[in-house]
Order: C-alpha cells, then structure tokens, then sequence
C-alpha cells in the first residue's frame, strides 16, 4: 500500500513539470524503497562516519539494490543522487524509512527521471531534417540541402532570383535564418527570419521585410509542407 502512496507522491510532484517516463518513475521509487527499507532492516541509526562519509554498508545496500542498473550511466547517475541523499539530506537526523523513502525517490526523478525525458524529447526533436523541398512560398520551392542538426542551408529559385537561406538551430524546433536574395542584376540584399518546425511534414516561416535593390516590402509569414 506505501509503495502506491510513494508513487502517487512523487509522480503528482513532478507531473506538472514533465512526462518523465513511467518505467524511470517506477524504478525510482522501487529502488528508493528497497534501499530505504533495507537501511532500516539492517538496523543503521547513523549513516555517515565521522569524516563525513558513507558508512560502507550503507554504499553497500545502494549498489546491491541497484545490482545491473549500476553499471550503466542511469545506474551510476542513480547511485551517486541517492548516496548524496543519505548523505547530505538523511545524515543530520536519526534515519526515518518515512523520510529516506520520499526524498530519496524525489531526488531520484528530478535528477535522473526528468533529465532524461528532457534528452528523450530532445534527439527526437532533432531527428526532423528540413532536407527536402517545401511548398507555401508563392515564389518558389524551398530546397534545403544541408540539416546536420546545427545548422541548415537551402535555396528557392525563380525566374532569375535566388534566395539563399542560411539557418542555426536554437532549439530543435526553431531555426533562425538570414535570406540572401539576388536579382538578375546580381544585385545583393538580406534579411532576417526564423522556421518553426511544428511536425516532421509542417514548417511556419516569417521574416522580416525587404529593404534594398529597389525592393521595400513589409514582413509576412507562410505556412510550409513537405513535398
């Protein structure tokens, strides 16, 4: 019954900052109990020597309890967050199994857990590519033909113009941009924009207005889609 308390506990304090993943959020708090409840059995009052270390059994149960979970970079990430939980937050007071469990599978989530929701979400961002041709500008297909997940370029051409698109990465779902535009006078003029990516066949584009090689033109947006 405690072990669905705990993790109602800790899932409804870290659910409004983020989706982490249920199996991290599970594990957290199974790892954070048996530890716990584990400390408890073996009968410690005191977790720390007198030089501000881990007791040795104490490191012990973590990496008993961990077993092959430790010997991955989450495994390790995990030892280390709830060795400094016992360390840091658990040694001022006599051990409570109560307190341990619940700051143990906290510190678990926030450090660990959220962590790598963040990162989940981040390569999956990164792996949409603007590569490919785009349909929405009135005066031509977008071609991209560099994404390496920094930086982009492409071009859209049209009956003696070309635009030159150069782009950097702000976050995997925003990219902002300078458009190089060249006129059949190989005349030069620039301009600022950015490209939303909303899904992996759905773009927004803005920029900012035209000033120069006998052009003015006010800022717009268009909305793309792969071809």
């Amino acid at each position: 019954m405690f072990r669905v308390a705990l993790f109602l506990f800790v899932f409804v304090a870290f659910s409004s900052e983020v989706f982490a993943d249920k199996k991290c959020l599970d594990e957290a708090a199974d790892f954070a109990e048996k530890i716990c409840g584990e400390i408890q059995t073996s009968g410690y009052t005191q977790l720390i020597e007198a030089n501000g270390e881990l007791k040795v059994g104490i490191s012990g149960i973590v990496r008993k309890v961990l077993g092959d979970a430790g010997a991955n970079v989450n495994g390790k990430i995990l030892q280390n967050t709830y060795e400094g939980v016992l360390r840091e937050d658990l040694a001022k007071a006599q051990f409570n199994v109560i307190d341990c469990k619940m700051k143990m599978a906290n510190a678990a989530i926030s450090q660990v857990c959220m962590q790598q929701s963040d990162l989940n979400h981040h390569e999956e961002r990164k792996k949409i590519s603007m590569v490919g041709s785009w349909a929405g500008s009135p005066d031509c297909t977008v071609v991209f033909y560099n994404d390496n997940g920094e930086d982009i370029e492409g071009r859209c051409d049209n009956n003696g113009y070309s635009h030159r698109i150069k782009g950097t990465y702000t976050d995997p779902s925003n990219i902002v941009v300078t458009v190089t535009r060249v006129d059949p006078n190989n005349c030069a003029t620039n301009t600022r924009g950015y490209i939303k990516i909303n899904d992996n066949n759905s773009a927004t584009y803005g920029q900012n207005g035209w000033d120069g090689c006998g052009i003015k033109t006010g800022s717009g947006t268009q909305s793309w889609s792969r071809l």
